[in-house]
């Protein structure tokens, strides 16, 4: 399991690091939602499926923070360039990062409604010293609630590239000054890792193994295409696998990418380019923007590393792809 805080917009301070939840929580608590679930709309035990949470975090006194799923989501599809809607109303991206997203969008604004009302505590409150539209109060998460990511495997796209080492490839950040991810025990053990795919209805895939006889590791590779690989017709509509790639330049680290995808190809970028993006801008997009008084930064990112992969490459593939690419935006607008 690589686990980090995502430093980004109100980047947590050292005393407050201390306070995050540990990753084996929030795993655990997404994992458990999960499972909790009505076996309606899982996938099958020879099916594949990624699973992504946000989890809220509240502290407490003397014991550690209290973890609330705020939404989940599991998916791994995304529509070809051709279906894309005008109009909007055909929903591009359906990984499983991008949906979870959405769903706590959703549970906020469930909770914006319901401000002021009786009852459970609400994650949101009124920000009385800044102004909204019409002079109304803007919102903000209440003091010491944190917003956390799991997701069940690293996020296509640059997070999951490697050196040919074990070491991720080399990359200048200036994401010292931002945080520095933390790196927790190898959760993606055989046994634990068994867990986790029975819960969200993976299976474990040993095709590596008929194809490299080898008993070194196999190295994590990503299928998003790099963006300039492709002419801008085969951007619009050709199937990525018929596009050909030096390797070397296909698995190079630190690049924009579109989604993968053995089909049509799609205009989605990766769920690292959208978690980078994410980690400088805030998660609350354009419309929560306008009523919010600071953004929704995410304090960290849980991910397990696929079976076979070094726990401390993954972490630091996870740290360049998510952190250290928008390290020097951050700098300059912080």
């Amino acid at each position: 399991m690589a686990h980090g805080p995502a430093a980004g917009p109100g980047t947590p301070s050292p005393a407050h690091e201390n306070m995050l939840p540990s990753p084996q929580a929030v795993a655990g608590a997404a994992l458990d939602c999960f499972a909790a679930l009505p076996r309606t709309g899982k996938p099958q035990a020879h099916e594949h499926t990624v699973l992504a949470a946000i989890v809220l975090s509240t502290p407490t006194p003397h014991c550690p923070p209290t973890l609330c799923v705020a939404a989940l989501a599991t998916g791994t599809k995304c529509l070809g360039a051709s279906a894309r809607d005008p109009g909007g109303a055909a929903l591009n991206d359906c990984h499983a990062e991008v949906l979870a997203r959405r769903a706590f969008l959703l549970f906020l604004h469930a909770h914006a409604r319901d401000l002021g009302s009786q009852g459970a505590v609400n994650p949101l409150c009124r920000d009385e010293e800044g102004g909204g539209g019409c002079g109304a109060p803007r919102l903000r998460l209440r003091p010491g609630v944190g917003v956390h990511l799991y997701v069940s495997q690293p996020p296509c796209g640059d997070a999951c590239v490697h050196d040919a080492d074990g070491r991720e490839a080399a990359h200048g950040s200036a994401g010292g000054t931002l945080g520095e991810a933390r790196s927790q025990e190898n959760a993606a053990s055989a046994s634990d890792d068994r867990e986790v795919l029975g819960k969200t209805g993976c299976t474990l895939n040993d095709k590596h193994k008929q194809d490299d006889p080898s008993p070194t590791r196999t190295l994590p590779r990503t299928g998003a295409k790099l963006l300039g690989l492709e002419s801008q017709e085969q951007a619009l509509g050709a199937a990525p696998a018929t596009i050909p790639e030096p390797h070397t330049r296909a698995q190079a680290s630190g690049h924009l990418r579109r989604k993968p995808g053995r089909g049509e190809g799609t205009l989605s970028m990766s769920c690292s380019d959208k978690l980078a993006r994410w980690r400088l801008l805030g998660l609350q997009g354009g419309l929560w923007s306008r009523l919010l008084a600071a953004p929704l930064a995410l304090e960290s990112v849980t991910v397990h590393a696929p079976r076979g992969a070094d726990a401390d490459a993954t972490l630091r593939a996870l740290q360049r792809a998510v952190v250290d690419r928008v390290a020097p935006a951050a700098a300059a607008a912080a």
